[in-house]
């Protein structure tokens, strides 16, 4: 488990050459990953019509979800075959769901603070409006601003928290709070290259979301290939 603790920083020519690597281990198998992305939506929307316990049951099982994808993503590498059931491979492997689900709690708590403080933050500047007599001042907008900063701050965080936190524990047997740290740590290390390539697909990722977020079904398989891709190259 040392070895799996231990990453390194990359160029930016090898972050991008993770697009090139996530469509490769993508083209394996398009249908199925393809299905198992739909699979996850569909428990991520119907979880969400829920009131109140859906989705947070949502953004507990989130990780243990992700994971499912980061295991599928090792058998293509390694020309094995897949199923669709492999998206729950978290809650068949003994032991493994109890650190997604301490994963999960922490991306919940993070969103909830982040939340609070945003909306907290609105609700405070139309209260001075109103005490203003509905004249919003300067301080109002620079409220807004900050609260949604903070939020956005928080939100990437919150990525760089779970974004190798997932595989580390899925693929390495790290323990959920050992996971979170080297993975943010990874992601601060790392910090250019992620910044470029998050750039670099914010287009297609803008053009997928338009109609009706169907291109996501294709797309977010990809993504999910490459995080696997620069995993392996930052930590193996």
């Amino acid at each position: 488990m040392e070895n799996a603790m231990q990453y390194k920083r990359v160029s930016v020519e090898e972050a991008i050459d993770w697009i090139k690597q996530g469509w490769e281990l993508f083209k394996k198998e398009p249908g199925l990953l393809i299905v198992m992305t739909l699979i996850y939506f569909g428990i991520s929307i119907a979880g969400s019509l829920v009131p109140l316990v859906g989705p947070i049951a949502v953004t507990l099982l989130s990780p243990a979800l992700g994971a499912g994808f980061m295991y599928v993503a090792r058998e293509l590498e390694q020309d094995r075959p897949i199923e669709v059931g492999d998206l729950f491979q978290a809650f068949k492997q003994e032991g493994k769901i109890n650190q997604f689900l301490i994963l999960g709690a922490i991306s919940l708590g993070i969103s909830i603070i982040g939340y609070l403080v945003m909306f907290g933050s609105m609700i405070g500047g139309m209260v001075s409006v109103s005490a203003t007599g509905g004249d919003p001042g300067p301080l109002f907008f620079i409220g807004i601003t900050i609260a949604v900063l903070i939020f956005i701050t928080m939100l990437f965080v919150m990525v760089m928290l779970l974004l190798y936190s997932v595989p580390l524990v899925m693929l390495d047997n790290v323990s959920a709070i050992d996971a979170i740290k080297s993975s943010f740590l990874a992601c601060l290390k790392n910090i250019w290259p992620l910044t470029v390539l998050s750039a670099i697909l914010l287009i297609p990722i803008v053009i997928a979301i338009i109609p009706f977020g169907l291109g996501m079904l294709v797309l977010a398989p990809i993504l999910s290939m490459m995080v696997y891709a620069s995993y392996k190259n930052i930590y193996h």
